[in-house]
């Protein structure tokens, strides 16, 4: 008995983790230098059930000469108001004396409306 009791429990359990686990999917795009700035294009695609309210981006961008490696710079951007099954755009800009070779990104934090579109 105890057994179909937890398979009761857990199949009712099941909706709410799915719902956790809908993830916020960041595409990076076109990293840029021009006039010295450095312009890295984002998106975020909503693929949860909730709008999302804001997200967090974070970016490092290096320039690799040879073996080294020169850092030259971090930092966020947000992008607000993704409906679902929507996509948010941002362009990252930053100042910089030299051109990166590469850029790092990754979402921060997501804040999602707390009601269902409905």
């Amino acid at each position: 008995m105890s057994k179909i009791a937890a398979l009761v429990v857990g199949l009712l359990l099941l909706p709410a983790i799915a719902l956790a686990q809908q993830q916020a999917e960041l595409n990076i795009g076109w990293l840029n230098y021009s006039a010295g700035t450095i312009s890295q294009d984002l998106s975020v695609r909503n693929n949860g059930l909730l709008p999302i309210r804001t997200v967090r981006i974070g970016c490092s961008f290096s320039h690799f000469f040879k073996q080294y490696a020169k850092r030259l710079g971090a930092g966020t951007v947000e992008i607000e108001n993704i409906a679902t099954n929507a996509t948010g755009y941002r362009t990252m800009k930053m100042a910089s004396k030299i051109s990166p070779t590469s850029a790092t990104c990754h979402i921060v934090s997501v804040k999602r409306s707390g009601n269902l579109p409905y």
